[in-house]
């Protein structure tokens, strides 16, 4: 996995070298422990810590691996966009004649099972709408600005259900650093730099969201669809969920707020028990984007020129001379620079533990099984378990106010 060998080999290389550099966390009392996760940079640039470094090369593995796998199967790409809007243009035909219905892939769902094109057609440009008016009122951000982040929002969306599909992993932090970058410049004159930050960190969201959802949804229509189940009904159940999300997200976050007040302070996100390790790549790309230079480490940018290169070189080396039936055995280790981030080790950690028990139990349980029921009860857990972590906090009865600092490093919780 790229996330071990990033935190593994090259973080501690870069240190080595001289490259990156880390924060002493208590010179007095504890001299010599350095704390080599840090956001806060004075000078990113000259010196900047391991993670910042390598959240550059993260973001291009993104862009470069993904948009030349797209790139290599636009036809697929155009067929699929051809044959979703055929039967609306079939509509406004003057001859009447219809689309060939002949090749089209085979559905198994009847009609009446489908999902109209006018109801999720009209929930498209309902929510555009929405989108436009809420970031212009809440945030004073320019119609045009937000219709060109919709627009890249679609674009990406081809990223991540790419990302997904070939590895049922969504690259949601890299997704949201690219579009950072992408619309970087357009928010540029819009008030303060604390305001131009503000819009380059919503602008990049509304990417994320969509292309999160996007790709969320390929794995639920597949599921439907090995289940025979009917998509309409899947499509109300979905409906009926985005609606308590809405206020199980706000009330989730104001519990953590209030148990855990450091996450909204920079300055204590290192020493927080609880702490939100994307918001620090989000904010550096924002500083980055709204810099008057780009703040990026020389050795840092090669690096990520060199990747851009390697990554669309190996992707047409693949489709123009290997043969398809030997395509994994040179696919790219996962370019989509989703393992560089260390706040997504708990994928890696319980994929790997998968993998290890499903050697020894494969022929208890149906082949496959173990792919889903064991990743997907120990991600629940821990997201369950940091709900009741968060309770106990709020009412003081927690391991920070009754636990022990026995194995944590300098002595201070780490629970």
């Amino acid at each position: 996995m790229l996330w071990q060998v990033a935190w593994g080999v090259i973080g501690p290389s870069l240190v080595a070298l001289g490259l990156a550099f880390g924060q002493e966390v208590d010179p007095v009392k504890y001299p010599g422990y350095m704390n080599y996760m840090s956001m806060v940079l004075d000078d990113p640039v000259n010196k900047p810590s391991p993670r910042y470094w390598l959240v550059w090369p993260g973001t291009m593995l993104l862009l470069a691996g993904s948009f030349a796998e797209v790139a290599a199967n636009y036809k697929t790409i155009y067929a699929s966009v051809i044959q979703l809007f055929e039967p609306l243009f079939a509509r406004f035909r003057k001859n009447g004649v219809k689309y060939d219905e002949s090749q089209l892939i085979e559905e198994p769902c009847p009609p009446e099972e489908l999902v109209p094109m006018w109801m999720w057609g009209g929930g498209v440009i309902l929510s555009i709408i929405f989108t436009c008016l809420i970031m212009g009122l809440q945030f004073k951000q320019n119609v045009g600005v937000t219709i060109l982040a919709i627009l890249f929002a679609f674009l990406f969306s081809f990223i991540g259900a790419e990302s997904c599909g070939r590895t049922n992993i969504i690259p949601v932090t890299s997704i949201g650093n690219a579009s950072q970058l992408v619309i970087g410049d357009t928010t540029h004159g819009h008030g303060t730099i604390s305001n131009q930050q503000l819009l380059n960190i919503t602008g990049g969201l509304l990417a994320l969201g969509a292309s999160e959802q996007s790709a969320d949804m390929l794995g639920d229509l597949k599921t439907t669809h090995l289940l025979r189940a009917s998509p309409r009904v899947q499509f109300y159940a979905q409906c009926c969920g985005a609606i308590v999300s809405v206020f199980m997200s706000v009330g989730m976050y104001v519990l953590f707020s209030e148990a855990y007040p450091c996450i909204n302070d920079l300055s204590l996100a290192d020493k927080c028990s609880f702490a939100i390790p994307d918001v620090g790549a989000y904010r550096a790309i924002a500083v980055a984007v709204t810099s008057t230079s780009l703040p990026v480490p020389k050795s840092s940018g090669i690096l990520c020129i060199c990747l851009a290169v390697w990554a669309f070189v190996q992707t047409f080396l693949k489709y123009r001379f290997v043969p398809e039936k030997y395509h994994n055995y040179v696919d790219q280790p996962r370019w989509d620079g989703y393992c560089v981030h260390p706040e997504h080790h708990d994928v890696s950690w319980s994929n790997g533990v998968r993998c290890d028990v499903r050697i020894f139990l494969e022929e208890e349980l149906p082949s496959g099984v173990w792919d889903v029921l064991l990743p997907a009860g120990m991600i629940a857990g821990e997201g369950l378990g940091g709900i009741v972590g968060a309770v106990l906090q709020v009412a003081k009865v927690s391991g920070n106010y009754y636990g022990t600092a026995i194995g944590c490093p300098a002595e201070s919780y780490c629970g």
